[in-house]
């Protein structure tokens, strides 16, 4: 099983650029559920995985959701490690279900529909898409959610709600992860004021990847004790607040620096054009640098090509581009794949 069709699903979804694009990289849902009477999947001994596995799998043909008809069945015991290493790059399993049996991975054709068997929980419902548009991802992963429950005995707690793994999901089991490039509000140093906000309103921010790229990953903190229609409205509220700022920052530093900035993301650019080598960090501050640009209309790029050089980011993508080049770098590699994928958008 080659990599380029789950890049291409990826590619798939990711050309539908939604809302506040400009700032919001990303919004994925998260939706977590167990069986009932059945162990947690870390510490399930391997008959009750297996039994799990088969269960989950039996109710995905049997619910009345057309949509699972259509989705690829992945085996992650009968990937190769690359392969593993790739799919956990982009969080569509994690690190623990490449090292146990009975584990496994429900795509859709765009990529954008995850089910992951047997991970942190029995089944974990992923929904993804670029930009700010969480009203048809929780539409999406909701009616998979339902159509589960009509089959499947859920863990459910009448006082609790939702019984997860993680003390932390319990309750709703929703968790929400907005990917943000913020490096107006980093530049004009406006954080340390918004920081009080997002956390009244039950919600984290934190830096993503390297302080160099000004990506944050915004995520609800409280699950228990608040309905799902709670955590949307807030985070709308927290996600708007956070664009405006971000936008606002970007003009007055842009106004007060415009030389500097316009050359800024010239050289970005012409380096990420060019370079013979790159290594990942100095990929990812030259990427962060050029999308700022581009979002501000100074270089005529559209945002989606920044965006898929996050590809080239990532060792687990530029490993299987080695494997079908000569050249044993991953510098050289990388910097190969970077032009490969500028080369249709000359500015």
């Amino acid at each position: 099983m080659g990599n380029q069709r789950f890049q291409d699903m990826f590619a798939s979804w990711q050309e539908h650029a939604q809302a506040a694009y400009d700032v919001v990289l990303e919004s994925r849902v998260h939706i977590h559920r167990n069986i009932r009477s059945y162990a947690f999947p870390l510490v399930a001994t391997a008959e009750v995985l297996s039994k799990v596995y088969q269960d989950i799998k039996q109710a995905l043909y049997l619910a009345r959701e057309t949509e699972f008809y259509c989705l690829q069945w992945i085996d992650i015991d009968s990937l190769t490690a690359k392969e593993k290493e790739w799919f956990v790059s982009w969080h569509w399993i994690t690190a623990e279900m490449t090292n146990r049996k009975y584990t496994g991975l429900a795509i859709s054709a765009d990529g954008a529909l995850q089910l992951q068997l047997n991970g942190t929980d029995h089944i974990q419902i992923n929904t993804a898409c670029t930009g700010f548009s969480l009203k048809p991802l929780w539409q999406r992963a909701n009616a998979c959610d339902d159509a589960l429950e009509a089959v499947l005995p859920v863990a459910f707690h009448r006082k609790l709600g939702y019984i997860t793994a993680s003390p932390a999901l319990l309750g709703t089991g929703l968790k929400i992860n907005i990917l943000l490039h913020l490096p107006g509000i980093v530049q004009q140093q406006r954080l340390r004021y918004l920081i009080p906000f997002i956390t009244n309103e039950g919600f984290l921010l934190q830096r993503d990847v390297t302080p160099e790229t000004h990506i944050f990953q915004l995520t609800n903190q409280v699950t228990l004790g608040v309905t799902e229609q709670d955590i949307m409205e807030r985070i709308f509220k927290v996600v708007q607040r956070i664009v405006n700022e971000e936008r606002q920052c970007r003009l007055q530093y842009i106004e007060e620096n415009q030389a500097a900035f316009i050359d800024m993301g010239k050289r970005a650019y012409a380096i990420l054009s060019y370079a013979y080598m790159l290594n990942r960090l100095e990929c990812m501050r030259l990427w962060s640098q050029l999308r700022w640009a581009v979002a501000s209309r100074y270089i005529a790029l559209p945002l989606i090509a920044c965006d898929q050089l996050f590809f080239a980011a990532r060792d687990a993508d530029i490993a299987d581009v080695m494997t079908k080049n000569k050249c044993t770098s991953i510098e050289i590699n990388r910097a190969a794949f970077v032009q490969k994928a500028l080369e249709k958008y000359k500015v």
